[in-house]
């Protein structure tokens, strides 16, 4: 797809390198530059009003996380996306979700479920507005705050770079299997019944089935 021209970010970031990495790192997730394609570092810099350079560190970054390839000598690619690294994915960040839930949730306090139900408020008018940004953006922010305890630093750390690959999926996801997302906005609702009743162990079982679910459908979505 042609690059966009002449953008002005949502929010700027405070430098070049990160404002071009937070740009590019969108476009990818939603389908402005798809699988495979080639990608220049002058015609970024161009479209963004920026210098080459702090476009080729932001390749970097991007190259770091997977999302982008670059042969020596050769072009920089968007990665494909791999129907083979969907469930070994998802696995992985549904039990780190699942250990995380148990820290941030002892003991389950009112004040967290009220929160945690207005943010799954706000992820369903996402939803029937079909805005898929703000559903991406919401989901994330309901699940984050399931792992927001003080405790769960390093779990954090090890989600962050999982659920900025997954973002690909999940914008693929929520915009071609859009009516599989109230599924997830029910299972929300689930986990914090679970958690009102204290009982971890069940909100831990439905976070891992929504998780799975969504790896289910993808796959699904990818062998057709």
């Amino acid at each position: 797809m042609p690059i966009p021209t002449h953008v002005v970010p949502n929010a700027p970031s405070p430098n070049a390198k990160s404002r071009a990495a937070e740009t590019i790192f969108q476009w990818i997730i939603e389908g402005v530059l798809v699988d495979g394609e080639k990608i220049r570092d002058q015609d970024i810099a161009q479209s963004l009003g920026v210098s080459r350079m702090p476009v080729r560190e932001a390749f970097q970054i991007l190259e770091a996380i997977g999302f982008i390839e670059t042969t020596p000598n050769r072009a920089t690619r968007v990665s494909p996306l791999q129907q083979k690294d969907i469930v070994p994915l998802y696995k992985t960040i549904a039990r780190l979700e699942a250990l995380g839930l148990e820290t941030t949730m002892d003991p389950v306090r009112p004040e967290t479920i009220e929160e945690l139900y207005t943010l799954n408020h706000r992820f369903q008018q996402a939803l029937d507005q079909k805005d898929v940004r703000a559903i991406l953006e919401r989901d994330q922010a309901f699940h984050n705050r399931l792992v927001a305890g003080d405790g769960n630093r390093f779990c954090q750390q090890a989600l962050s770079p999982l659920k900025m690959t997954a973002a690909r999926y999940e914008h693929r996801y929520f915009s071609e299997l859009q009516p599989l997302g109230t599924n997830s906005s029910t299972e929300h609702r689930m986990i914090l019944e679970a958690l009102v009743q204290h009982n971890i162990p069940r909100a831990q079982e439905i976070l891992t089935q929504n998780w799975l679910r969504t790896a289910d459908a993808l796959q699904a979505r990818y062998a057709n």
